[in-house]
């Protein structure tokens, strides 16, 4: 009887350890003052916006997605939908939104 229940548990823990999420994306960190909560979402080489922005909450938490230097957009997310895109196989990078100065002298 023992036997029995132990190969139920160990079964039972390999299925779940099979069904845990993949391991989430690492957002990269800005080293100076950031916009909180905001973010800029590079995507893999050949994807399409539309394929994410078919999630109407993300497509709304969206500021920014009209670029044609990189393939990606920037808006303000919530933990929620970082994680999702954290989580994405079509997302390549996501990065804190930090601020930029310029000083010079003339």
């Amino acid at each position: 009887m023992r036997f029995t229940l132990a190969t139920i548990v160990t079964a039972a823990l390999a299925l779940t350890a099979s069904a845990a999420p993949s391991k989430l994306l690492e957002v990269t960190k800005y080293s100076g003052k950031v916009n909180p909560g905001s973010y800029i979402v590079r995507l893999k080489e050949g994807v399409d916006k539309s394929a994410l922005f078919e999630d109407v909450t993300l497509r709304e938490a969206v500021t920014h997605d009209d670029w044609t230097v990189i393939n990606g957009f920037a808006g303000v997310f919530d933990k929620t939908i970082l994680n999702k895109l954290r989580g994405s196989d079509l997302v390549e990078s996501i990065h804190e939104d930090g601020f930029v100065t310029i000083q010079g002298t003339q």
